[in-house]
């Protein structure tokens, strides 16, 4: 058997999920409300032009009345109004959007993008806060009576001939106990300027304007000036400096799209979710973030974003995610990538100035956004001693070397995530040909993979270049080699000796660290950083000591002759090979002192009595 029907709702239980559970914050009744009060006002504007009644057309005007006193806050406007019938209509059916009917009714005629309603349900949110709700109401209709509509929160209400002398609407809110901090004039103008700020209609509280009205973002990019868009930002974000640039956003097809997004003077490390895009909807605000349309690499910039096509629930605080969602982000991708290439061809010397500020976040969206990358590498920047480079400069000026043993020559390029301390090693690896780049941020170690997957280049740490630069010039006695390689074990800890007959003399000793390790170690100790904990140890180390180096020769011979300081020329071999990688902490710097001071002592007394 088939049994067909209605599914049925217990209407006494509507309310309750309306007021506990529809809408993610009490105050949401001021933007809802607005809303409605302007999509009035839009409504009997549109009717007039198109009866060609221009006397008509009005002027909008919301006005918002605080009063402690009866405990009520009353929403008024000068739209269209309601009859009794419209109040039966589009009030008393829950979901039933008067805005959706009107859209439908001008369908083609393009009048009406500037509603903001879809939903049907914005006035009972005055319910969370409110106990008791009345409305009056003069519809602009020929010869319409006033009405009066009231409900105590539940699905009984009572409709009356009304008291409304002018055309237009009065929403009167009993403000419930709980809600007292609402009954104050400041509260309510702040509440009006975080929703409703931007909205094309003056909004009076207790008789002053609480709103700026204007929109600049959903002006033609030609229409906008520094002056306005700077007014803006300081409006958006005080006290804060200006931004080193901004992008406007402006599309109307496949979706509706305005904003302007701002970058700002830095971007440290770990202020990735310092940043500020405000989600707006047709002028009104949504959210504080938009984080379900911008990618997360972008989450550091500061600005706004107003899209009338935002899949939001019906509660209009969440984005519902589906296609457009994700064209929209690919949108504003997009554009960010254009504007960045635009500085660096535009005024490279400028873009080089920035990079400081912007270089971080690049580095995020190259290893985050595939899209992203594509359109960015070209002008995405690595720092050297002798200044800024791209890719495809270091690329076309650093000798070749073999990828993987594939037999496929790739350019090699070298870097170092220590600058600052490794100098010496750094000035080594640059005469022997490599122009080394500075990666000093946690994100560069991961991205090194990444372009060594994507740019046929192979990549390689300072210390991995001075470990595959360790060719002896010929074998060393093993003797000689035993023999050194036994006293400087013997005066250090935690380090490995090998002694080699290198064929550079410059160095008396270098850390040799296999590339891998190498990397393994730098992406460990920047995802603890990031988390806040703890380096690691820096575990053993292997340290070439250089025989052909003129101080350990002298070495040798302190050896074979049993001089006193021979132990404490062989630390001081240690550490400068230690002090060629990485700086000394703690202890390590101590003992370079005391080692040092040692030396000297020994020498100046040897100068000065030659018989010692």
């Amino acid at each position: 058997m088939t049994i067909t029907g209605d599914i049925s709702i217990h209407t006494q239980n509507i309310f309750p999920i309306i007021k506990k559970w529809l809408y993610s914050e009490p105050d949401i009744f001021i933007r809802e409300l607005l809303s409605n009060a302007k999509d009035a006002i839009t409504k009997r504007q549109i009717l007039a032009k198109r009866s060609g009644s221009q006397d008509e057309v009005v002027t909008g005007l919301i006005e918002v009345a605080v009063d402690e006193t009866a405990r009520t806050i009353t929403i008024s406007d000068n739209g269209l109004g309601m009859d009794e019938t419209d109040l039966q209509t589009y009030i008393n059916q829950v979901a039933f959007s008067g805005a959706t009917t009107f859209i439908e009714s001008l369908e083609g005629s393009g009048d009406t993008t500037d509603m903001i309603g879809h939903f049907g349900l914005g006035f009972y949110s005055a319910f969370m806060v409110a106990d008791r709700v009345e409305i009056h109401s003069l519809s602009c209709q020929p010869g319409a009576v006033s009405a009066h509509w009231e409900c105590e929160g539940s699905t009984a209400f009572t409709i009356r001939k009304g008291n409304r002398e002018s055309i237009g609407t009065d929403v009167i809110l009993h403000i419930g106990a709980d809600h007292s901090d609402l009954l104050g004039v400041d509260r309510i103008r702040t509440l009006v300027k975080k929703y409703a700020n931007y909205l094309p209609v003056e909004i009076k509280v207790n008789g002053e304007v609480a709103n700026v009205q204007q929109a600049i973002w959903s002006q033609p990019t030609s229409g906008l000036t520094q002056e306005s868009v700077m007014a803006l930002y300081r409006d958006m974000v005080p006290g804060q400096p200006d931004p080193l640039f901004w992008i406007h956003l402006n599309v109307d097809y496949p979706f509706r799209l305005t904003g302007i997004l701002f970058f700002p003077q830095k971007v440290h490390e770990m202020d990735g979710n310092q940043g500020q895009i405000q989600l707006y909807c047709q002028n009104v605000f949504v959210s504080e973030s938009a984080r379900d349309i911008v990618p997360a690499f972008l989450n550091a910039l500061q600005g706004v974003i107003d899209c009338p096509d935002l899949p939001l629930n019906v509660s209009r605080s969440f984005l519902q995610q589906d296609s457009t969602v994700q064209k929209m982000s690919n949108y504003i991708v997009k554009k960010v990538s254009d504007r960045l290439q635009s500085l660096f061809k535009e005024d490279r010397a400028q873009f080089e100035t920035i990079w400081g500020s912007i270089g971080l976040f690049i580095k995020y969206g190259m290893l985050s956004h595939d899209t992203f990358y594509d359109k960015i590498k070209e002008v995405a920047l690595f720092k050297t001693k002798q200044g800024y480079r791209t890719l495809q400069e270091l690329k076309s000026s650093s000798p070749p070397a073999d990828a993987s043993g594939s037999g496929e020559a790739v350019p090699q390029l070298v870097y170092s995530t220590q600058p600052d301390s490794q100098t010496a090693i750094m000035a080594t690896c640059e005469e022997w040909g490599y122009e080394v780049i500075h990666f000093e941020s946690a994100l560069d170690t991961h991205l090194i993979p990444l372009l060594e997957s994507k740019e046929s280049c192979k990549l390689v740490s300072v210390e991995g270049i001075v470990d595959g630069h360790l060719s002896e010039s010929q074998p060393l006695d093993e003797a000689i080699k035993t023999r050194i390689e036994s006293v400087i074990q013997g005066a250090t800890e935690n380090v490995q000796i090998r002694c080699k007959g290198l064929a550079d003399s410059t160095l008396p000793a270098l850390v040799s660290q296999p590339e891998f390790l190498k990397r393994t170690l730098e992406m460990t100790k920047a995802m603890r950083r990031m988390s806040g904990e703890a380096e690691l140890p820096m575990g053993d180390e292997t340290l070439v000591v250089n025989y052909n180096h003129p101080l350990v020769k002298v070495l040798d011979q302190w050896i074979e002759m049993g001089h006193p300081l021979k132990d404490e020329l062989a630390r001081y071999v240690v550490q400068m090979g230690q002090l060629m990688n990485r700086p000394l902490k703690g202890e390590e710097s101590r003992q370079v002192l005391t080692t040092s001071s040692a030396l000297i002592l020994a020498l100046s007394e040897a100068t000065l009595n030659p018989s010692v």
